[in-house]
């Protein structure tokens, strides 16, 4: 609820966007505190963790379950695997590998209507640019599912 004491910070953003009502689904999460564990634990956020993940060849499908029809979508460079994107303020092991992320981003764009994306945290690393190219292909590739999902409603029309 309040991150360094203020409850209004790039730390309790989602936080916020709960208050107002919206459905959140978070997924590649590898470590949370006490506060974050408690709001889960009372099924106030679907959450699927990143371990679990690894292990569920249906995870995507249970993902797309638990997303209403009309998405925002924002996805923090840390949901990564610091090997793919080290530059960033959390970087935590065991992350989201390339390919399976972009498996889901492309279903997320042919199962729902995503109204709008965020991509954020990336933090640039001195001396290298291998954290803003992941980032710049990923919204590359995010924006042609979006762009194929389109393709294909307006084919069905």
């Amino acid at each position: 609820d309040e991150y360094e004491g203020t409850r209004f910070g790039h730390g309790t953003v989602m936080r916020r966007v709960l208050d107002a009502g919206a459905q959140i689904v978070q997924v590649g999460i590898r470590s949370l505190s006490i506060e974050e564990a408690r709001l889960i634990d009372s099924g106030a956020i679907a959450t699927f963790f990143a371990s679990a993940i690894h292990n569920d060849p249906a995870w995507i499908d249970r993902v797309i379950e638990a997303l209403p029809q009309k998405v925002y979508l924002s996805f923090d460079i840390d949901g990564l695997d610091p090997a793919i994107a080290p530059g960033t303020g959390t970087p935590e092991p065991g992350g989201l590998g390339w390919y399976e992320t972009l498996a889901l981003l492309r279903r997320v764009a042919e199962a729902r209507q995503i109204v709008s994306a965020d991509f954020v945290e990336v933090a640039p690393v001195k001396g290298s640019c291998v954290t803003e190219f992941a980032a710049a292909r990923l919204i590359y590739k995010f924006l042609t599912y979006l762009t194929a999902s389109e393709d294909l409603l307006s084919d069905a029309s």
